[in-house]
């Protein structure tokens, strides 16, 4: 009973304030264009060299902020977010360290818990979802020649270096729907890779994305996957370094005799279904080859 009522006072209080504040900021006409600029001065100091802009700030009760149309770049050319709508409220487990906050951030919408070590240099996301994001609609991504697209989403945490402007460890478990890659050469006749669903666990750390318990489900083919995507400036230079194991099925072969009979030789070859294979190269210009 007594957990109880500490419970509804806690949430009373909050009411009470939430009411307080929306009157204040009636009275006061809610300052939302002294405000926005505020606020675009804040993320600009607290990531040095980025440029930011928000079309409009809006009050949501009781204690929450939406930001509207926020875009942060980089010598006002490099997009580093892209957000139709951030917003950010006081976290209730967490009044004194962490913020809620959601993002609609290149299409996709996702949450986290977030906080703000201004001596380290790092903002962390605990709590991290990332629900339908469009790969193709990240800049680095949508700008390759061979660009991957699909649906990401996961859940993990993360951090940021607010100096170098990056982030500086992910780790989660994430899902990829409805990938495609086009090839650069055709592999078992196919001109591009098509993924209805691919999962794996990531664990990002100082430029080095390690994957883990990766498989790959489709009509076509099933396997599994592991390795290392060590990150360069340019995204499609990134070095590939993954292996694992794959089972053609007989629909990648329709009406290709020759082409049945090179990978029945392969599987011979191995004494099994399932075929290892590495891939190398960088991300750009991926090679594949059969090999354990």
């Amino acid at each position: 009973m007594a957990i109880k009522n500490k419970e509804s006072s806690y949430w009373i209080l909050v009411g009470l304030y939430g009411a307080l504040l929306f009157i204040a900021l009636l009275y006061l006409r809610f300052p939302g264009e002294d405000f926005r600029a505020y606020c675009e001065h804040l993320v600009e100091k607290a990531l040095p060299g980025v440029n930011c802009t928000i079309s409009k700030v809006s009050y949501d009760f009781p204690v929450g902020l939406h930001f509207e149309k926020m875009r942060i770049s980089r010598n006002g050319e490099q997009i580093l977010l892209d957000d139709d709508r951030f917003s950010v409220a006081p976290a209730w487990t967490r009044l004194t360290s962490a913020y809620a906050v959601e993002s609609q951030a290149f299409g996709g919408r996702h949450s986290a818990l977030l906080s703000i070590n201004d001596e380290e240099g790092r903002i962390i996301f605990n709590e991290l979802r990332i629900a339908n994001l469009p790969l193709e609609k990240i800049p680095v991504i949508g700008a390759m020649e061979r660009p991957l697209t699909g649906i990401l989403s996961g859940e993990g945490t993360a951090m940021l270096n607010s100096r170098e402007i990056g982030f500086h460890q992910i780790n989660g478990i994430f899902t990829l729907t409805d990938s495609r890659y086009e090839l650069g050469r055709p592999l078992f006749l196919m001109a591009d890779i098509e993924v209805p669903l691919t999962t794996f666990r990531l664990a990002f750390n100082e430029g080095v994305a390690r994957l883990t318990a990766g498989a790959v489900r489709t009509a076509k083919v099933e396997g599994d996957f592991q390795g290392d995507v060590t990150l360069a400036d340019s995204l499609a230079d990134s070095r590939l370094k993954i292996s694992g194991n794959l089972t053609p099925k007989a629909q990648l072969f329709p009406g290709s005799r020759q082409l049945q009979a090179v990978v029945a030789g392969v599987q011979r070859r191995y004494r099994s279904e399932e075929l290892p294979f590495k891939i190398g190269g960088s991300l750009g210009q991926p090679s594949f080859i059969f090999s354990k």
